[in-house]
């Protein structure tokens, strides 16, 4: 398993280095999975693992019969910080971030957001709700939550940094499952929902700070019970 996080990192970071250095533009195809595999040494899996996440990021587009392309050159997704890397410490330093971008991202949504957003944001809710006890699921429809309403905002920079972030979080989901479990969110989520559809952006923008808040007091609690952790990847 370390050797495949590894080969995906190398992979990514590769990737990543040659578009910051303008050596692959966007609109230019990149090269293909056995080509990354010759040059690189690696498994065509961890090619695969990579550019998986560059194009969840929108820093490359598939194109069926065609190839893979450069889409974005942002330097926000662009950090020379392997994907696989995340510290609980990282983690509540990421969550205390969002505890300010989020609830900001929830006036904009209730600002900007059109009809189909809003019914998005209703359905993911909802759809977060039935599989309660689904650590794979539930944490996927967790993160496009906060995708949605991150969109919402109609702003571009807004959504790549919660692409950004939410890239580490989905790297680590069972992990996170483990430490803090789905109450949190299940709690805040449909509160946050209800203040959006009254459009009380300072309550709906509260509750998503105390979410955040109390993400982050979970988080303590678990290292406090479980000692000292440093890597999330250790926590079963």
């Amino acid at each position: 398993m370390a050797y495949n996080n590894n080969a995906t990192d190398k992979v990514y970071q590769f990737i990543c280095t040659k578009i910051r250095h303008n050596e692959w533009l966007p609109g230019e195809r990149i090269w293909t999975e056995q080509e990354f595999a010759n040059n690189l040494g690696v498994s065509r899996v961890a090619v695969r693992q990579a550019i998986d996440k560059l194009v969840v990021l929108s820093v490359l587009k598939k194109k069926q019969g065609s190839g893979t392309y450069i889409q974005e050159n942002d330097p926000i997704v662009l950090l020379n910080v392997p994907v696989q890397t995340l510290t609980v410490r990282d983690l509540l330093e990421i969550i205390y971030f969002r505890a300010t971008f989020e609830s900001s991202n929830v006036e904009q949504f209730i600002e900007n957001a059109t009809d189909d957003d809003r019914r998005r944001l209703e359905a993911c809710c909802e759809e977060m709700s039935q599989h309660i006890y689904e650590s794979d699921l539930f944490y996927k429809m967790d993160f496009e939550f906060h995708r949605i309403i991150a969109e919402g905002t109609q702003s571009g920079f807004s959504t790549k940094i919660n692409n950004f972030l939410s890239e580490y979080f989905i790297s680590h989901q069972k992990q996170l499952y483990a430490m803090i479990g789905p109450d949190i969110a299940m709690e805040y989520h449909p509160m946050i929902l209800k203040y959006i559809k009254a459009n009380d952006a300072q309550l709906a923008s509260l509750l998503m700070r105390r979410h955040m808040e109390e993400t982050a007091k979970e988080i303590k609690k678990f290292i406090h019970e479980n000692g000292n952790i440093t890597d999330i990847k250790g926590v079963s």
